[in-house]
């Protein structure tokens, strides 16, 4: 069974201009007018952002908060750049990067409970910060590919909510949201434990292959005094056992913030079960260092 998450609160931040469609304000309101409909007791926030430090500071107050037990579902609002990352009214732009250490943290203090919304153009270039060499900056991550329309992305936001809130599965909302589709690019909706594997998965099949793992082996080699140089076949052992680890354990942990919270491993053993499972089956390939 997929892993569980939970939050508290509905966090909507808003960064557009006077003359734009308001549509983080939009949302709240088709938010409580939801919630009201199913009722249940669920805040939803908005919160009015102009500028990149303005975010940041936002992004500190609610990890300061996730500690004490409010747990954001955080949706954003805004504009966005493939290269530059969000983009706030005043101009100013917080990098991918930046974005993704910022959400690190408060997820970490929200136990990876963090469900991270983007409405953003080209908001799922977020996704290439998805690395198993840090903590998850989320639990699910639902953005755009491209540019995006307003009022259509409007739509696609609310049949998530509705899924989200009916089921409280948010693979199931994310699927509703794929679904819908966009008339330009498509979405990136997933959660960390399906990404998890195919990031592990991806990259076993690019550099675990023989030819990579040796033409590895060899760059160690090469960079280790002649006196002191492992042979290539224990070289390679060496490599292949170290490899190993990190990908049937290291990673995982990692990942999914197993040393701070140790009861994660069972939380997200479906995960760990579905990479081994692949690994054992590229394996028997015979085409990659296993």
């Amino acid at each position: 069974m997929a892993a569980g998450f939970r939050f508290s609160r509905v966090v909507v931040v808003e960064s557009l201009e006077a003359h734009e469609f308001a549509s983080g304000t939009r949302l709240v309101e088709y938010l409580q007018t939801q919630l009201g409909g199913l009722e249940a007791s669920l805040p939803v926030v908005r919160v009015s952002c102009e500028s990149a430090i303005e975010f940041r500071d936002t992004m500190s107050r609610l990890t300061a908060e996730a500690a004490r037990g409010e747990i954001p579902l955080l949706h954003v609002e805004c504009h966005g750049d493939e290269g530059f990352g969000l983009e706030f009214s005043n101009g100013s732009t917080l990098g991918w990067e930046e974005l993704s250490l910022v959400l690190e943290r408060l997820n970490r203090a929200t136990h990876l409970n963090l469900v991270a919304v983007f409405a953003a153009c080209f908001g799922a270039h977020f996704a290439a910060q998805l690395v198993p060499l840090r903590g998850a900056p989320c639990f699910a991550l639902i953005a755009p590919t491209h540019t995006v329309d307003a009022g259509e992305i409007l739509g696609s936001f609310r049949e998530f909510y509705t899924t989200l809130f009916r089921s409280l599965d948010a693979g199931q909302a994310a699927a509703a949201v794929v679904k819908r589709g966009l008339s330009t690019g498509t979405w990136f909706a997933d959660t960390a434990e399906r990404w998890f594997v195919t990031m592990i998965t991806t990259y076993v099949q690019t550099h675990v292959t023989w030819d990579a793992m040796i033409a590895r082996a060899e760059s160690i080699r090469s960079k280790v005094p002649p006196e002191a140089r492992p042979g290539r076949a224990r070289a390679l052992r060496q490599l292949r056992k170290a490899q190993q680890q990190e990908l049937r354990e290291n990673y995982f942990k990692t990942y999914f913030l197993v040393a701070e919270f140790p009861h994660h491993e069972a939380r997200f053993c479906e995960a760990q079960r579905r990479l081994t499972s692949a690994l054992d089956e590229f394996a028997q390939t015979g085409r990659y260092v296993l």
